[in-house]
């Protein structure tokens, strides 16, 4: 622009004919300059594989994009974000579907409160993901996104209902197993005949009961069944209790095996 504006002629003066000449080259770097912007923008998301990667590219190329031909291309770009977010979704609820009647626990979770962290991992990717397109103010295409938003919402809702039968499903295992104090009637230490040797014998449901309580407290779950409200808040000295024992346990079956 500076070059076409400083030519040695004056442009108002109809009687030159090189601004003829010059100003549709100047036409033709400004198109030259569009492709190249274009081609910029294209090779950035060619190698765009989630969401979130693909709305920073966006975030930065839309507040650039001023001339309709960029405007084009970055909309085309934002239908590849919306693309990327209906196959993850589909992605997740595949594998929630596959897995759902037997979810992968982690190792020290346990069994329905282990499937609830599970799932609602799951339902955290799709709504971190969701949000942050519903909330980007740089994106055109609000059609697109009507057009998702009910999926997402069904599935959401879906994993929400899964979580709520899951806590429904430990309460009522809670309650079928009685009055849980009168399992702490039971002695924590046993004999075995033969060895001589003791082991520590703390009711495996109650140890079940603590770490479903914890997790679910950790998932914001905090009305526990009715029955293991006085256990529960004893948890911490049965903790202390069980540690205990298990030492006194490990010394005694030392010193035994010492002089056998």
């Amino acid at each position: 622009a500076d070059k076409l504006f400083h030519k040695p002629y004056d442009m108002r003066d109809v009687k030159v004919t090189e601004w003829h000449e010059d100003f549709p080259a100047f036409k033709e770097g400004v198109k030259d300059l569009d492709r190249m912007y274009q081609n910029v923008i294209n090779s950035a998301f060619s190698s765009v594989s989630t969401v979130a990667s693909g709305m920073e590219l966006l975030e930065v190329f839309s507040s650039l994009a001023t001339r309709d031909s960029i405007v084009h291309t970055v909309m085309l770009c934002e239908e590849t974000v919306y693309t990327l977010f209906a196959a993850d979704l589909n992605a997740v609820k595949h594998h929630f579907d596959s897995l759902k009647r037997s979810p992968p626990l982690h190792s020290d979770h346990p069994r329905y409160s282990g499937a609830a962290i599970w799932t609602r991992t799951l339902q955290n990717r799709v709504k971190s993901q969701w949000l942050a397109i519903k909330n980007a103010t740089f994106l055109n295409n609000r059609a697109r996104m009507a057009e998702l938003e009910p999926q997402y919402a069904v599935f959401v809702n879906a994993l929400e209902e899964y979580i709520n039968k899951l806590f429904l499903d430990w309460k009522i295992s809670v309650e079928d197993l009685g009055p849980l104090t009168t399992m702490l009637e039971s002695h924590l230490l046993k004999r075995d005949p033969g060895s001589r040797l003791l082991t520590l014998s703390f009711p495996a449901p109650l140890l079940s009961i603590f770490a479903e309580v914890y997790y679910w407290e950790k998932l914001r779950r905090t009305d526990v069944p009715a029955t293991c409200h006085d256990i529960i808040s004893q948890r911490d000295a049965l903790r202390v209790l069980r540690a205990n024992v298990a030492l006194v346990v490990s010394d005694y079956n030392d010193i035994l095996s010492s002089l056998t």
